[in-house]
């Protein structure tokens, strides 16, 4: 069978009257049966003039969307707010769940309005990254609190692991690293109905300031068929429907694939379907100068820490903080062995998950409270409930995930 060949054409124009006639490559198009059905043909025959008003108008279009973006976004950013105040005042359930609603619904908007203005500045080449020196942590930490939040309302687990050898602080565009991250981790926990969502962050390779970071971002979710990985970061793209679906408008991946270009690195994907995804990408950053790179000092005294938390991924996520921060973790992952490592050697601080497999974690907490400071590691959901239950235990709380700050 043939694979190529070439074919003599006569385009016709009406306006003006003109005929040209060139020979073009094609590929045989063939059915089921073996048999040829047609040709697929690749030319490009525009002029210098045409070439100039295709442009052109791309760019009147690109122009137009970021003037209807900034229009849409100023009564859309009202209507936000409003609605926020009003949340915050005296109502009814039945009016605070419409208004919750509204809120939710008005944000998702916001944020489609913002995904088509970046996109269309996207493709008209008129964006430009804004680099400085930040906390890589600390953003992350930012960037997770509400998508975690997220997570714990739909029952998943949800881990965010940093590399020990990670540096501090980076040269780049926090802002576009935020976006990227808040993207591929919204649509994990979007898509994940059971199981959990992990963010791992670790270095590729350092060389001359510079250094690259590979993120990844697993789920459990019903993953993405094999022919349509490659096609998710094409702008309103969607994965096949009776495996990922959603309401939005399939920009996320496709301006997180153009940032993650810009910033000098690589997005993609692996899915098993019926398994989950992990979503990967990799950015170069710059080093800062020498005593730069680290917001939050060591504590003194290297203090023994005692981790009570069930999920493995998790436990090494809390021991990688720890030790960034100068403590001396010591992990169990049930109520015996947190209670034998108790006994073993003072602690300086207990840190316990709730949920333990041989054990409730706030009766462990409770027992261990006399002999040193404990605090519950909550999921964000139902936070009355657990505090309550903190207090009665006589023991203080922090949300998950935890960051650098509250555990200092």
């Amino acid at each position: 069978v043939a694979t190529a060949l070439s074919l003599r054409t006569v385009f016709r124009r009406a306006d003006p009257p003109e005929a040209r006639t060139r020979s073009a490559p094609a590929a045989p198009t063939c059915g089921a049966d073996g048999s040829c059905r047609g040709a697929l043909v690749s030319s490009d025959d525009l002029t210098a003039a045409e070439k100039d008003v295709a442009e052109a108008a791309s760019e009147a279009k690109s122009e137009l969307l970021a003037n209807l973006c900034r229009e849409f976004r100023t009564p859309m950013t009202a209507i936000v707010g409003m609605t926020d105040v009003v949340l915050d005042g005296r109502l009814t359930p039945e009016q605070r769940e419409c208004l919750g609603v509204v809120a939710e619904s008005a944000a998702s908007l916001l944020g489609t309005i913002d995904d088509v203005l970046d996109l269309s500045k996207l493709e008209a080449g008129t964006f430009d990254l804004d680099p400085a020196d930040f906390d890589l942590r600390e953003m992350l930490d930012d960037a997770l609190h509400g998508l975690a939040q997220r997570a714990h309302a739909k029952g998943l687990e949800f881990v965010c692991a940093v590399a020990p050898d990670v540096p501090g602080a980076v040269v780049g565009d926090a802002r576009r690293v935020r976006q990227v991250v808040a993207h591929l981790v919204g649509n994990a926990v979007k898509y994940t109905v059971r199981g959990e969502v992990l963010v791992r962050v670790w270095v590729e390779r350092r060389n001359r300031g510079v250094v690259w970071l590979h993120f990844a971002v697993s789920d459990t979710g019903s993953g993405i068929p094999a022919d349509r990985l490659k096609a998710v970061f094409e702008p309103f793209a969607r994965a096949d429907a009776g495996a990922r679906r959603s309401a939005g408008a399939g920009l996320g991946l496709a301006i997180s694939a153009r940032l993650v270009a810009l910033m000098g690195g690589e997005v993609w994907a692996n899915s098993e379907p019926g398994k989950g995804s992990t979503f990967h990408f990799t950015a170069s950053y710059g080093l800062p100068a020498a005593g730069a790179g680290r917001s939050l000092p060591p504590v003194p005294g290297e203090p023994r820490v005692l981790v009570a938390e069930p999920h493995a991924l998790a436990r090494d996520g809390l021991a990688d903080l720890l030790a960034d921060l100068g403590a001396r973790p010591v992990l169990a992952a049930t109520a015996a062995d947190a209670e034998r490592e108790a006994g073993a050697e003072p602690f300086a601080l207990a840190l316990v998950s709730p949920a333990l497999p041989d054990g409730d974690g706030f009766d462990l907490a409770a027992r261990l409270a006399a002999r040193g400071p404990v605090a519950m590691m909550l999921p964000t959901v139902d936070p009355h409930a657990h505090t309550e239950r903190c207090r009665r235990a006589g023991v203080a709380h922090l949300p998950k995930p935890l960051t650098r700050g509250e555990v200092r």
